[in-house]
């Protein structure tokens, strides 16, 4: 074997190790006073919290709702009594020093043994939920799991059974927004297989109930638990048609104007991902129903349990053919099933008689040609260099106008974009006008473009994660690692002011402030 394929997707099980390795440290660096608490179990059990009142709520959680958890969990998990001031510091050691670090981003190094050099993982569990100096004045905070959060539970399966459709779908709209379409495919057959799963275990379910209902379980605790099961699929329904809406959206924009080769991959993969998802609405339907109908089936289960205990004789419609119906059985097994017992043809026999019998000759079909035609794999080699090496450029020729743009952060605070540009002229005056003569235009596309950008942060990330993402993301990791101090900086901001700036061929830009984000609230 290969070292290259030995190490082939290593990065992969590297970055999920290392999304568990702040819940694992738990217990590792944890206080004298809780050395009887498993905190572990305790951190998972509040990303569960969160998670479900991200699924169910108003989409995050406050310090209040998690002291009020803590206190119930120590109760009911451990019987300890907490006072107010011990639970509140406990959610401060276990979420804002441990699982938020204060704000930080954890950081783990690790070595890329095909590149053969060291890479980098930067991910946050929790983080702020939409805040605003209203929330401020009010002490209020809202937490929320991020991506990489969700992304734990997801590929740990450490969630609820009943929320696993829930939690699979909300991961699908994230991967979706990002750009990750191949990862969306994954999910997609995760979740028909979670449907599909769901649906045996109602119909396995349904048999229990009907053939030992005395004695398999507490009425009243399956019900309730069914009643949640059912109410959760409910809210599924509508989960699962904004998804439809999102990537029929998708769709749409690709299906607008002429597409590159790549495009056409990734226009493949979204109608693959559309398929799979046309596929599991009709059976997370089917699982609706399901629920629905074994919840009214337990008020009826005692009494067929006495009716059949009373039956005396084996009935064949009872027995047979009301589970053949209900498990469809096709023709084809039922065949199988009873021509060893019930043949319904005789068996063949030599006769040596039908020698005599007129011989039948088989006429001959003409075969029909199919003509192939092959592309000139040399010329279609020829032009996709031709476009990685055009490519190339434009990205060398975008990564110095950013670097234009966002170095300044290296001995600023902030600064206006005018100022950038003023200096530029008045220092290097040739320079200045070469840039307006070929750069301008795209000066502007991409001012807009990182305004408008939601990632706006200075990391060190692997290739391999940036295949689906915006090509402004692409630029700030690559700026990130030519200048290493920018990781100092973390993340930026940019703001549009009254001001204007005029270009000497007449354009006028809207000025705007660029300055380093303060991740201290």
């Amino acid at each position: 074997m290969e070292l290259t394929k030995l190490f082939e997707g290593m990065s992969e099980r590297y970055q999920n190790l290392f999304l568990f390795l702040p819940i694992y440290n738990l217990n590792q660096a944890k206080k004298p006073k809780y050395k009887d608490l498993d905190l572990m179990e305790i951190g998972f059990s509040i990303l569960l919290f969160i998670i479900e009142k991200m699924l169910t709520d108003r989409g995050n959680v406050t310090n209040e709702q998690l002291n009020q958890f803590l206190s119930q969990l120590m109760k009911e998990v451990y019987d300890q009594a907490y006072s107010y001031e011990e639970i509140n510091e406990l959610r401060e050691f276990i979420v804002d020093e441990k699982l938020r670090k204060n704000g930080q981003d954890f950081i783990y190094e690790y070595m890329d043994y095909q590149k053969k050099e060291p890479q980098y993982v930067r991910f946050k569990l929790i983080e702020y939920d939409n805040w605003t100096y209203a929330d401020h004045t009010n002490k209020e905070v809202k937490l929320r799991l991020t991506e990489k959060g969700i992304e734990l539970l997801f590929k740990t399966k450490e969630y609820f059974s009943e929320m696993q459709i829930s939690i699979t779908m909300l991961y699908f709209k994230q991967q979706l927004e990002k750009g990750a379409y191949s990862q969306v495919l994954n999910i997609a057959k995760e979740l028909l297989f979670q449907i599909d799963s769901q649906i045996r275990t109602m119909d396995d379910y349904e048999e229990k109930i009907k053939r030992n209902v005395l004695s398999a379980f507490n009425q009243k605790e399956l019900e309730s638990r069914l009643q949640r099961s059912y109410e959760q699929t409910k809210s599924e329904r509508k989960q699962i048609a904004d998804l439809q809406e999102n990537v029929d959206r998708v769709k749409l924009n690709y299906v607008n104007g002429a597409l590159s080769i790549k495009e056409k991959k990734h226009y493949e993969t979204v109608l693959e991902i559309d398929r799979f998802l046309r596929r599991s609405t009709p059976k997370h339907e089917r699982l609706f129903t399901r629920k629905f109908s074994l919840l009214s089936s337990l008020t009826n289960s005692i009494q067929m349990l006495i009716e059949n205990a009373f039956s005396k004789h084996f009935q064949f419609e009872q027995e047979i053919i009301h589970n053949w119906i209900e498990r469809k059985v096709t023709q084809e097994k039922v065949r199988k099933i009873l021509i060893p017992i019930m043949p319904y043809k005789r068996p063949r026999m030599f006769n040596p008689l039908r020698a005599f019998n007129p011989q039948v000759i088989r006429k001959k079909t003409n075969e029909i040609v199919e003509e192939i035609f092959e592309l000139d794999e040399k010329e279609l080699y020829k032009q996709s260099l031709l476009e990685e090496l055009k490519e190339k450029k434009e990205f060398e020729r975008d990564k110095e106008i950013v670097k234009m743009v966002l170095l300044p952060l290296l001995e600023k605070d902030y600064y206006l974009i005018s100022d950038v540009l003023k200096e530029l002229r008045k220092s290097e005056f040739k320079a200045y006008t070469e840039f307006e003569e070929q750069y301008l235009e795209r000066f502007l596309e991409l001012s807009i473009a990182l305004h408008q950008n939601v990632y706006k942060k200075f990391e060190l990330i692997g290739d391999e994660e940036l295949i689906w993402d915006t090509r402004e993301t692409k630029l700030l990791c690559e700026i990130t690692r030519e200048s290493k101090k920018l990781l100092e900086v973390q993340e930026f901001e940019m703001f549009e002011t009254e001001r204007t700036y005029v270009f000497l061929e007449g354009s006028i830009l809207t000025d705007y402030i660029i300055r380093r984000k303060d991740l201290s609230r």
